[in-house]
């Protein structure tokens, strides 16, 4: 599996290619990132899906859980995080198709309950309807139109940091005794 560079390590990049290549119906090397090696599309081709992580915010504050357990007597914390995934997309239509009518194929798709099921596998949720934000029609007589949108998701992780915190051992530590202070203080 790879990650976006630059973005958070718990977003699967496979994960949400997969679920766009679900949604459009397109063959999955026909649906790339754009950062990944473009491969030549034509009138042959039919259709391109280019995908953007353009914007991984944060909502709110992370919250950190501590957990004890007895057996061996150590404290584990668990950070809780949420925020929003902005991805945009493009669809170059090649040949007669109309690459709105593509937009709004894939736009019905992701309210339907296999996508959102798919979504709910990634820990990602639906946070606004695909919106299109550029249409675009042919160029110097060239068959092909393209039309350019974006997905809003929702995301949450549980991640074990116990590890982060620094005890070789794997806890964040644990004071399993206390000696006393020896020695007389005056003042």
């Amino acid at each position: 599996m790879s990650w976006e560079k630059g973005m958070s390590d718990l977003i699967p990049k496979q994960g949400i290619h997969d679920v766009f290549v679900q949604a459009s119906g397109l063959p999955p090397t026909n649906v790339i990132w754009d950062k990944d090696g473009k491969p030549f599309f034509g009138p042959a081709a039919g259709t391109a899906l280019s995908l953007t992580m353009t914007a991984d915010t944060s909502v709110g504050y992370d919250e950190y859980v501590g957990a004890y357990t007895a057996s061996p007597p150590a404290v584990h914390t668990t950070q809780n995080s949420n925020g929003i995934l902005t991805i945009t997309a493009r669809i170059t239509e090649f040949g007669n198709k109309d690459a709105t009518d593509s937009f709004r194929a894939i736009r019905r798709k992701f309210s339907g309950p296999a996508i959102l099921r798919a979504l709910r596998a990634l820990n990602l949720s639906l946070n606004a309807a695909p919106r299109i934000l550029y249409q675009g029609s042919a160029i110097d007589n060239k068959q092909h139109s393209i039309a350019v949108f974006e997905i809003k998701l929702n995301w949450a992780s549980s991640n074990d940091i116990t590890g982060e915190l620094g005890k070789p051992d794997g806890t964040d530590g644990f004071i399993q005794s206390v000696v006393p202070l020896t020695g007389t203080y005056s003042t």
